[in-house]
Parts: C-alpha cells; sequence; structure tokens
C-alpha cells in the first residue's frame, strides 16, 4: 500500500464523480455564487436582526452543498469563539443572551448540516476529502469531521486521507484526524501503524495520548497478534510518558488500555486496573482523592511490568 501519497490517486470514476461536482459548482456560482455571496455577508454582519437571520438561514438551507458548503464552512470558522455558549433553543441565533458572534456561528452551523444532510453520501465523500486537502486548520477539520462523524466517509476517500494522514508536511492534528477516519471507518489492521506515526508528530504526551485514545477505543477484538503488540506497547509508552508518579495523569489511558486487554474490574461498574472505590484511604471530603487515580495508573503500569515480555514484537 502506498501511503506516501505518491502516485496513488482515487479511482477514475470517484475523480470523475468529483470534477463533475465541481463543474456544476462553476455553472451554479455562475449563476448563484454573487447572491450566496451577499447572503453569507448579510449574515455574519453584526447587528443584522434575529429574524433576518432566521430568514437567511432558511434560505441558504435551501441551496445545494456545492453551491453553499464552502461558505458556510468559511463563516463558521471566521466565528469560532475560544469558549462555548449553551443554546437554550434549536435556534441560538434568535436568543438575546447570545453574543453576537456565537449567533453568526450557530446560524452558519445550521446550514451547513442542513445542506449536508440533503446530500448523497455517496457522491460527497471524495469532494469533503478533496476539500479538506486545503484551506484554514479550522476548516479542514470540519470537512474531516463530516466524514468521521456524519455518516459521509466512503472507501472512495480513502486515497487522499492516506496521502494527509501520512503528508510529512501535513499539520499534526490534521494528520491525526485522517488517520483516526482510517483506522475507525476502514481496516485499523492497515492504518494501525500510520496513526501511530502521525501521533508521534503532536508535540504534548499528554494531548498525544488523548488523540490516540480517541482513535483507538474500539479497537478490541480487532487487531492481529502482531497489531496487538504494537498497540500496547505504543499505549503504554505513551502512559509512561505522562506518568509523573503523584497526579493520576493517564488514569483514562490506564481504564482503556484494560478495557483493550479485557481485564476484569475487580467488582461491576467499576473500570480495570481500578483500585476499591470504596476503601477509605481514596476518598477525602470531596470524594475520590488522587491516589485513587495514580493508584489505577500504578495497578496498569504493574500489570505492563509482568506481562511486558509476552508482548514483545521480537517475539
Amino acid at each position: 500500500m502506498n501511503l506516501k501519497g505518491e502516485g496513488k490517486q482515487p479511482p477514475v470514476w470517484s475523480r470523475q464523480i468529483v470534477w463533475a461536482i465541481v463543474a456544476s459548482c462553476a455553472v451554479a456560482n455562475a449563476f448563484a455564487g454573487e447572491n450566496v455571496d451577499a447572503l453569507f455577508k448579510e449574515l455574519a454582519t453584526p447587528g443584522t436582526s434575529g429574524e433576518r437571520r432566521d430568514a437567511l438561514v432558511t434560505e441558504l438551507s435551501t441551496y445545494s452543498f456545492s453551491e453553499v458548503g464552502t461558505q458556510a464552512v468559511r463563516t463558521i470558522c471566521a466565528n469560532q469563539e475560544g469558549y462555548y455558549y449553551n443554546p437554550q433553543t434549536a435556534k441560538p441565533w434568535l436568543e438575546e443572551r447570545c453574543p453576537e458572534k456565537h449567533r453568526i456561528w450557530f446560524a452558519a452551523g445550521a446550514i451547513w448540516h442542513r445542506v449536508l444532510n440533503h446530500t448523497d453520501s455517496s457522491l460527497i465523500s471524495v469532494l469533503l476529502a478533496e476539500l479538506s486537502l486545503v484551506g484554514s486548520d479550522c476548516e479542514r477539520t470540519r470537512y474531516l469531521s463530516a466524514l468521521r462523524f456524519d455518516g459521509f466517509y466512503t472507501d472512495s476517500a480513502k486515497p487522499i486521507l492516506e496521502r494527509i494522514a501520512s503528508g510529512k508536511s501535513e499539520p499534526a492534528e490534521i494528520r491525526v484526524h485522517a488517520a483516526t477516519i482510517l483506522v475507525q471507518k476502514a481496516d485499523p489492521n492497515a492504518y494501525l501503524q500510520v496513526l501511530i506515526e502521525s501521533c508521534e508528530q503532536i508535540k504534548d504526551p499528554l494531548v498525544r495520548s488523548e488523540r490516540f485514545r480517541d482513535a483507538t477505543v474500539r479497537l478490541s477484538g480487532k487487531l492481529s497478534d502482531a497489531n496487538t503488540k504494537l498497540f500496547l506497547n505504543y499505549g503504554f509508552k505513551l502512559l509512561t510518558s505522562i506518568d509523573n508518579g503523584e497526579s493520576g495523569k493517564g488514569y483514562f489511558l490506564a481504564m482503556d488500555l484494560g478495557r483493550f486487554i479485557g481485564i476484569k474490574p475487580i467488582r461491576e461498574g467499576a473500570s480495570p486496573f481500578m483500585p476499591d472505590q470504596h476503601l477509605p484511604e481514596y476518598k477525602d471530603e470531596h470524594g475520590l482523592n488522587v491516589s485513587f487515580f495514580q493508584t489505577t495508573v500504578n495497578n496498569a503500569m504493574k500489570w505492563w511490568r509482568e506481562h511486558q515480555k509476552s508482548y514483545s514484537e521480537k517475539n
């Protein structure tokens, strides 16, 4: 399998579909582009009334993905704040308490999801993958998320995702996102190594471990013997890198590794490697203390020391 992005391209038929859609975009834009741009500009203008913005959401949602998809994503990313407003209704852009940029963000997001929902997933998969090759990290993440979470992945997108996941010049988070889709939607045995290589590009050890956890949470029983060894060696390498012996960092990774291995918890409702949470040494006035979380990590590390030789990649 060529994972270097050199030479391997989507099948001819899928490229034809993409270019047919791109061509339709050009034709549609010739007639509707200026109107769409004007409508999105009005949607994103501070001070636009809630009623008018609601009407714009309704109108723009009637367009096709090829006409408004990229514009919706640009508007979402241009108005993304560093904190989240918890909406009280299904139309947050009408809420007086909702900050202005959040109103625009929610409105553009509604358009995005509505046009996606009335688009044929078999046609849009490659287009989403193609769109994820360029643009800001926010825009690319939005396209990749549609493939991962919104049911638009098909194997026709695989060559493009391989190219992104293995691209040395790609941002680390974008690489990991593409590799995660391949592990979860295609073949985990074929792409586990690609995922590990992409995770290694993330500098923060804790973030790196969280991305690996997120990508591999349901892999138990799905990997070959060789990849099981690869998974456990890398997983415990990550756990070692974040465990400082006192803070309980690595608690969630320790439990996930235990679930993958098949460790039985000490009682029903508990998780693998957890100590008995009812013991007084694990409680303080706030509930479970840090010792409980650190002991979970310690138990996982103890298991690994006892079993590591059995999972040597040289065996």
